[in-house]
């Protein structure tokens, strides 16, 4: 199994095969879905860059002339102004004209420049396409694609060795990083988000230029008045990238249809300037989710495919989910594998999620607690608690030696991090939404809609930077419980605010106060189902992983990784036997709830049992 497409490229001084190692970079990152179309620029001994991507399915462009040993590539898509930015552009530019450009630019991308000794690594704002990157004694190797750093790695005989932190912040705060742009592998990072870097082979010296930062700031405190802008930013935004689009794409395009709020927004916006438009859903039988969507397709008159599973087929996209995220992700997000399939079932060229409204101008992250708080201790005690999937307590539980060492070098790099993104924020309430936009939001894109790019692009026009910075000024009182969302769905259309939201079994329009009712009519929902093991109640969710673990195909994978003591888990001494029987015991018999712990420690195995495939000794 491959992994996700995008660039791959190094520079360095030695002896390299260019041809060999190209190949087998690319080799790693090729989908294993789609034909690929692959452009390799090798420009001189030592110094190559190639991009592969699934053919008619990708956005990219590549410019270089290797008489002057430059090349440019760039994977998505730039818009500034209104125009894309191509290749071409890029490749004549100054380091100070790129500055400059990028500094106004908006959309999804990766610009990888590399000129005679020197290459520049350019992302977006919010960092939606990732890069690696490793410098070593003679040089700096760079891919979309987590494997192919370690096959690159591989074939030099360079040591791998796991990052202790990196694996703590995965099992403590649910992502990968989130610390100091940490991987799983010591000396291999994630390229920041809004970020030049910049190389320069002779002093091999590394330098980081952020470009964009995005600022909350409380200035617009009418309710119509911020409305009225995040609704034509948000039309704006998608004739944006609608424009830009080849014809060929737009004609292919799917929208990933839950029926939730964020999703029934982007589909209705699609249908008004795309006639042939799709709409996808998933779900188990007899999900809300898909009857919900149904609604929605019907009234917005709008193409549906609906694809009905059981969660048990899901266990057998675990490995998959893994892999083809890079690790990002983890098992319960295997409904992936579902994603990929519906598209090219479908033939989508373009796919686009009602993605992070619901989180940013619906204030998912903000609670009324946080108006309370009277000190930056309270607040990073509160961001710590909510950003957690282990409380202090589990950590000494569960956790062997080998973690417990880092334990509170990992604390105070997070609260560094949390004081960094906190001079963002004018408030509370704004510093926990920058927080989360960046180390939740953003770690959310790279987990999960990473995976679709390897049979489709992928358009973002709902966390622009465009609607982003019109969010981050409105008062987030006004942000907090859908206050002015609702007002912005009743401006594009009545019926996305009548239907069931499936978070709450209201119909959206209503006043925030109501949706408490819909909040304790699903708690007693599922008290019912706990209570009569399933047999009674209502399907809420289209996964709803708690209960898949407790089947027979996940029970399976959980005899496979946490109740084999043999487990990478436990050799490596990152978590201890015993106390992860007694919770996986407790899960199965239903004693108590460990869905999400269990998940990241599943994930983890199978990353190690992945890496190790790499070296023969770690």
């Amino acid at each position: 199994m491959n992994a996700v497409v995008g660039v791959v490229g190094y520079l360095f001084r030695s002896s390299f095969n260019v041809a060999n190692l190209m190949d087998s970079m690319l080799g790693e990152c090729a989908s294993p879905y789609v034909e690929n179309e692959v452009a390799k620029v090798a420009l001189n001994h030592g110094k190559a860059l190639g991009l592969v991507v699934p053919r008619g399915r990708a956005l990219y462009d590549v410019a270089y002339d290797s008489a002057d040993e430059r090349g440019v590539i760039i994977y998505g898509y730039v818009i500034v102004g209104d125009r894309r930015l191509m290749a071409k552009n890029v490749i004549e530019m100054s380091e100070e004209e790129l500055y400059r450009t990028l500094k106004e630019a908006d959309g999804s991308f990766l610009i990888v420049k590399l000129e005679k000794d020197r290459v520049w690594i350019a992302t977006d704002w919010l960092g939606t396409r990732p890069l690696y990157y490793a410098v070593i004694s003679n040089g700096i190797v760079f891919s979309s694609c987590f494997w192919s750093i370690l096959r690159f790695f591989k074939e030099i005989n360079y040591p791998i060795k796991l990052d202790d932190v990196a694996i703590l912040s995965y099992l403590w705060l649910g992502r990968i990083g989130v610390i100091g742009n940490r991987t799983f592998i010591e000396g291999v990072y994630l390229a920041p988000p809004g970020t030049i870097i910049t190389y320069d082979l002779k002093s091999r010296s590394i330098q980081f230029h952020r470009y964009y930062q995005l600022q909350y700031k409380a200035e617009i405190r009418n309710k119509k008045l911020a409305a009225d802008l995040v609704y034509y930013a948000l039309l704006k935004s998608f004739k944006q990238i609608l424009d830009i689009l080849p014809k060929e794409m737009k004609d292919d395009m799917c929208a990933l249809l839950s029926g939730g709020i964020d999703s029934r927004v982007t589909t209705y916006i699609l249908k008004q300037y795309v006639n042939n438009l799709k709409a996808l859903t998933f779900g188990t039988e007899k999900c809300d989710e898909i009857a919900i969507a149904k609604r929605v397709a019907k009234d917005l008159r709008t193409n549906h495919v609906v694809k009905r599973y059981d969660l048990n087929q899901l266990a057998d996209y675990t490995y998959e989910t893994i892999r083809l995220s890079n690790s990002f992700s983890v098992v319960s997000t295997a409904h992936a594998g579902i994603v990929i399939r519906m598209l090219l079932e479908n033939a989508c060229k373009v796919s686009i999620v009602g993605f992070a409204l619901d989180l940013t101008l619906g204030g998912s992250y903000l609670t009324s607690f946080l108006k309370t708080v009277r000190n930056y201790n309270e607040f990073f005690t509160y961001v710590l608690d909510k950003s957690s999937v282990l409380s202090f307590e589990e950590v000494s539980m569960y956790l062997g030696p080998r973690l417990k060492q880092k334990l509170r070098a990992c604390f105070m790099n997070f609260k560094e991090i949390v004081r960094s993104y906190s001079i963002y924020g004018d408030n509370y309430l704004n510093r926990n939404d920058i927080i989360f936009l960046y180390t939740r939001v953003r770690r959310w894109t790279l987990n999960g809609t990473i995976i679709d790019m390897c049979v489709a692009e992928e358009i973002l026009p709902t966390i622009s930077r465009l609607i982003m910075e019109l969010v981050a000024k409105v008062d987030p009182d006004l942000r907090i419980n859908h206050k002015i969302y609702r007002k912005i769905l009743l401006k594009l259309n009545r019926k996305l605010a009548i239907i069931l939201y499936n978070k709450t079994w209201l119909p959206p329009i209503l006043p925030t106060g109501l949706w408490k009712v819909g909040f304790v009519f699903k708690k007693i929902n599922n008290f019912i189902k706990r209570i009569s093991n399933g047999r009674l109640g209502l399907d809420i969710t289209y996964f709803d992983f708690d209960e898949a673990l407790r089947l027979k195909a996940w029970r399976a994978l959980l005899y496979e990784t946490l109740l084999d003591r043999k487990a990478l888990v436990y050799k490596f001494g990152y978590l201890k036997y015993k106390p992860v029987r007694n919770i996986v015991v407790e899960h199965l018999s239903r004693k108590k709830t460990h869905g999400e712990k269990l998940a990241y420690m599943i994930s983890l195995e199978l990353i190690l049992r992945e890496i190790v495939k790499y070296v023969s000794s770690i």
